[in-house]
């Protein structure tokens, strides 16, 4: 029995392998560099031997997947082929040969390492077990080829090689790499460098820790007006994704936090540009920006309309009517928007976005627009209501600062959305206070 299990694992290796050599092939038709969809990936392809030769290596990752190269730094000596892959994690200067024939050429591919990316999954890895203590990095580092990095190995190209998955899945596959060179025997090595690279992301200078606290706390605008991003609990306090976020920042920052609670999303934009709170969370508008630096938006949100169950109106593009009257939260993301939108209907604005489909039915009005969540709590609180399908704008929620508080700051708030995107807090914010109906934004171009 144990021969025949051996047996089976060789012949699942070796098809592997031999799969990934034909990927191979049709991703690097040329000799030299060939470019994939993803810009920090390459395929190298030699149909010759190459002699020993310096070269430079930028920091990456080196996996190769038929023939084999030597890496020459010092008095040591480095092999990387089908059984093993290489990481570099500062540009060193070393000598390397390289084993080839037209007829098996080296194929192999290479990972510019990005830190900022090496750096979230530290901080995920580390939030899910206990850290090990990093050891004095070293330059470069060969390691054997397991099962694990194999199988994420095939995956990434087989998604290489189809367009579409090249752009949707790619990304997360060249995640899922990283993920496996940190967790495998170099991880401990790679680490201090991540760990240089979280201080930059997350430690303060003192101008921008003074610019976000010129009181000496954090003041945050929290809108209870949007119940996507904030309630009140039975106590009357703020909770909810926006105020998880403010408490992250100003941990980051090393500060008391300190709430600025408003019932509404205009209200919670007039306190941030008048600089009565240092940071604030609402959608991103080119209104709205005269004075607030924004972040990339780090949740998603549904706009749509609401009108009675025996309405008339069917669908999205019927609203936009001369006789029709369109209820807004004031100063909401949707006001601004449908604002400039709408060309026919008649805009009435309800003082709060979570009056609005009281103001609706008051007024008599043909349409009430708002976040979907709220209108779907509405109607089955009043009843006789029905959401028309699909939405008229996707709602991008940020964060923002005064721009007066300069350019530096404003850098370093986009940085603190971008990697709390990526190490998966906003996802766990939305899990922990149940919100449905909202997605994490994808990372900023």
């Amino acid at each position: 029995m144990r021969p025949a299990a051996i047996v089976k694992s060789e012949d699942t290796s070796g098809h592997a392998q031999q799969r990934m050599i034909e990927l191979l092939h049709v991703l690097a038709p040329q000799e030299g560099y060939n470019l994939t969809a993803l810009p920090s990936v390459r395929i190298l392809r030699s149909d010759r031997a190459l002699r020993r030769t310096p070269v430079l290596y930028d920091p990456g990752i080196v996996i190769v997947c038929q023939g084999r190269k030597r890496g020459y730094f010092g008095d040591r000596l480095f092999v990387y082929d089908a059984q093993h892959y290489l990481a570099v994690s500062v540009p060193v200067p070393f000598d390397m040969e390289t084993d080839a024939t037209p007829a098996q050429p080296l194929l192999a591919l290479y990972l510019h390492l990005d830190f900022t990316v090496a750096a979230d999954l530290v901080l995920q890895i580390d939030r899910h077990c206990a850290a090990e203590p990093p050891q004095a990095p070293r330059s470069m580092l060969s390691s054997p080829i397991d099962a694990d990095m194999r199988t994420a190995v095939l995956r990434f190209l087989e998604a290489l090689n189809r367009p579409l998955e090249a752009a949707v899945l790619a990304p997360g596959l060249l995640r899922e790499l990283y993920f496996r060179v940190l967790t495998g025997p170099q991880g401990r090595s790679l680490r201090p460098c991540c760990i240089t690279e979280i201080r930059e992301i997350m430690m303060p200078t003192p101008s921008i820790l003074a610019a976000f606290t010129p009181t000496g706390k954090l003041r945050a605008s929290i809108n209870l007006g949007n119940p996507i991003l904030a309630g009140a609990d039975a106590g009357g306090h703020a909770r909810g994704v926006s105020v998880d976020l403010a408490g992250e920042f100003a941990r980051r920052l090393g500060v008391e936090l300190e709430l600025v609670v408003v019932d509404a999303a205009g209200k919670s934009v007039d306190v941030v540009a008048s600089e009565q709170a240092d940071v604030g969370f609402f959608a991103i508008d080119p209104v709205r920006g005269a004075n607030i630096a924004f972040s990339a938006a780090y949740v998603l949100i549904e706009g749509c309309y609401l009108v009675k169950e025996d309405s008339p109106i069917q669908a999205n593009a019927e609203v936009d009517q001369a006789p029709h009257r369109v209820v807004v939260g004031q100063g909401s993301a949707y006001d601004l928007f449908l604002t400039r939108a709408l060309r026919h209907a008649q805009i009435l604005r309800s003082p709060t976005s979570p009056t609005v489909v009281d103001t609706f039915l008051e007024t008599g009005a043909e349409v009430a627009a708002g976040v979907r969540q709220q209108l779907e709590a509405d109607a089955r609180r009043f009843g006789g209501l029905r959401l028309l399908g699909g939405r008229f704008m996707v709602i991008q929620q940020a964060m923002g600062t005064p721009k007066s508080r300069g350019e530096e700051a404003a850098a370093f708030l986009v940085r603190f959305v971008e990697q709390v995107k990526a190490s998966g807090f906003v996802a766990d914010a939305l899990a922990r206070h149940r919100i449905e109906g909202a997605s994490v934004a994808p990372a900023a171009a």
